[in-house]
């Protein structure tokens, strides 16, 4: 069984938040290399870098552990614009209560509008 490649997910993250790495470091007080190398899984991450990579992320603990999500803009877009007016702003609507802890989601619910 292949094990999880945490490094390649905090990377992930920290590239859906547009973020440097001297960003990073900056806000969460951790060397620069230091976080290169848990990156690239030269050294073993632990709770309390987790945990300030968590809060400049703006995620949740859990989310540095699960799959990235596969993005389905286009595909929302279009079923959206396929539906009337009514069912249009209904389904956003419902999106927006789903989604409201996440500013990227609704940012682009917006734009659908």
């Amino acid at each position: 069984m292949k094990s999880y490649d945490i490094g390649k997910r905090l990377k992930e993250i920290r590239k859906e938040r547009k973020l440097s790495l001297s960003e990073v470091s900056s806000n969460t007080g951790v060397g620069v290399s230091y976080i290169s190398m848990l990156e690239n899984n030269k050294r073993r991450v632990n709770m309390e870098i987790l945990e300030r990579l968590a809060a400049c992320y703006r995620v949740r603990l859990h989310e540095f552990f699960q799959r990235p999500r596969r993005r389905t803009t286009k595909s929302l877009e279009a079923h959206l614009r396929g539906l009337s007016q009514n069912k249009r702003r209904q389904a956003i609507r419902t999106l927006q209560g789903a989604f409201s802890d996440n500013p990227e989601a609704l940012a682009l619910l917006k734009k659908l509008t």
